[in-house]
This record gives structure tokens, sequence and C-alpha cells, in this order.
């Protein structure tokens, strides 16, 4: 970052020499190093099922989110097997929200499923549903 400083006219000109006092602040100053950090991102999830499609709308929600962001979902079948399913949250604005859902099947779930968010490794959010 480099800033730029400009001296007050009334405070800081000599008028005897026609020129600025050199002690006032005048000219750009050193390069340095701005780090912004990057803001904490909050989680939310939602689980919607339609009797009508047979499916289960899986939804994820990162607020805020200024970058693409890998997750996986989890839940247990119908016969106990452990599914994961993969996606991308596509953020593109440390100001706003990003989402992306994923659809299932719903006669391979069971009739109250337990669904797993996980962001780097860890688990987020989770939502149970009943979805029969």
């Amino acid at each position: 970052m480099l800033l730029r400083a400009s001296p007050d006219f009334s405070l800081c000109y000599l008028y005897d020499s026609g020129t600025f006092d050199p002690s006032c602040a005048d000219g750009y100053s050193t390069m340095q190093t701005l780090n912004v950090p990057r803001p904490p991102i909050r989680y939310g999830a939602s689980v919607q099922h339609y009797v009508y499609l047979n499916n289960v709308d899986l939804t994820i929600t990162a607020v805020p989110l200024g970058q693409k962001l890998p997750y996986r979902v989890c839940y247990r079948t119908k016969a106990g097997g452990r599914v994961c399913l993969g996606g991308v949250i596509a953020g593109y604005s440390w100001s706003s929200s990003a989402s992306d859902t994923r659809s299932v099947n719903r006669r391979t779930l069971r009739t109250i499923t337990t669904f797993t968010w996980y962001v780097e490794g860890r688990p987020v959010v989770s939502k149970r549903a009943r979805v029969r």
C-alpha cells in the first residue's frame, strides 16, 4: 500500500521563501503491506423433499463467501451404507452469501436421515430430516 500526503497550505506554506515547511507532510510514504483478514464464514443448510419428484434437495449456504469452496455432504442410506456427494460453493463477493444444491433420490434414504456437510474435512453443519 502506498499513501500520498499533501501539506496543508495555510499551516505549512512559508511565505518568506515561497516553499513548504519540510517538516510538514509532503510526498509519498514507503511501500507497506496491508493484510486484510478473511472474514469468518457462517454456514447454514436446508433439506427440501419433493414427494411428486421422488427427490430431496440438499442446500448449503455460506455467509459471506468471496471464493470457491469445495464441500461434501454425507448421509446413510436405507441399506446402511454411507454416501458422500461433492460440490463447490461458488462465492463471488465477501459482502454476500453463496449457496449450492445437490439432489438425491429419496427412495434410497431412511425415513429420518441425518445429512452432514463437510468443508476442508471438518463438519460445518448437520440437518436431520423426515424424507418419506
